[in-house]
Parts: structure tokens; sequence; C-alpha cells
């Protein structure tokens, strides 16, 4: 069983504080609260073999991205074109390729993780900015799966084994 993580970035700068949109950064309250709630999903991995984590390129996810391949021993940060436009297409190819018994963490934007959320299992979910939700993935021919656990901004200490 693959089983997908999605993660919103973290609270980034407003926007218009930039010129480019795609290099808002994390703000300080941001990047606190991450580093409160990762923690948990470090413990949550420590018994998954295969983890990898994928983030779109842009500035405020990459830099989500990194305090979760810190917090949780990951080697490295994929970068993929298809998190950072919500091609969900991309998000599936990419996830056929994956071995049955690996764990993918997806740092992304909305609205593209509420839509994907909703073609994967049918439920609207909206999602915070930190929040993450975990799918027990059972098809990658037609990417289905259902929720295991939802955790909020604050509230990751209720992640699950």
């Amino acid at each position: 069983m693959i089983e997908l993580l999605l993660i919103r970035h973290g609270k980034a700068q407003d926007s218009g504080t930039v010129a480019v949109d795609r290099e808002r950064k994390l703000v300080p309250k941001g990047i606190m609260q991450l580093k409160q709630d990762i923690p948990y999903l470090a413990e949550y991995l420590k018994k998954r073999k295969k983890v990898s984590l994928w983030s779109s390129g842009v500035t405020r996810a990459l830099e989500t991205a990194e305090i979760i391949r810190k917090i949780c021993k990951i080697d490295q940060i994929e970068i993929h074109d298809f998190i950072e436009t919500g091609d969900f297409y991309g998000l599936a190819l990419s996830l056929k390729k994956m071995e049955e018994d690996s764990t993918i963490i997806v740092v992304g934007h909305q609205p593209d993780l509420s839509e994907w959320t909703r073609l994967i299992c049918k439920k609207t979910i909206e999602f915070k900015k930190g929040g993450a939700v975990s799918f027990k993935i059972f098809s990658t021919e037609k990417l289905a799966g259902e929720i295991k656990w939802i955790a909020e901004p604050g509230k990751y200490l209720t992640i699950s084994t």
C-alpha cells in the first residue's frame, strides 16, 4: 500500500508583498508552527522504510519541505512541476512509479490540494496553511484512496500510527 501525505505550505507573506508571488517566503509564525507540528510527523514516519518528499518549486513550499526534511531526517527534496501547476495527472503518473510500500509526502498549494483530495476520495477538505491529510492509496491505475487521518496546524499530536 502506498501512503500519500498532502501538506499545504506554512503561513507565508501576504499576496502582493513581493513582486513575484512564487517568491513569497514563510513568515516567522509559519516557521514556528511547522517546527512545533513536524516532530509529531517525524515520530509517525519512523516506522516507514521508504519515505519520499516532493515539493513544488515555489519558495514557501520549498521552505516548508526543508523544515520537514530536516526534522524527519529525509535525504532529499524532489521538486516536481506538476505540484506547482496542480496537475493531477502528473501526480497520478508519478505515484504509479513508486513501490507499493512507499510513503510520499507532497508539499503543495491551495486550491490544488483540495481538488486532488476530491479526486482521490470524493471528499471536500479545505487545507489550512501547514495542514496535512494522509491517504491510503488502494489504486494507482485510477488514483483512488481513503483518508487515514487529517492534521490541522497545531493538532499534529492527533496523528495516529
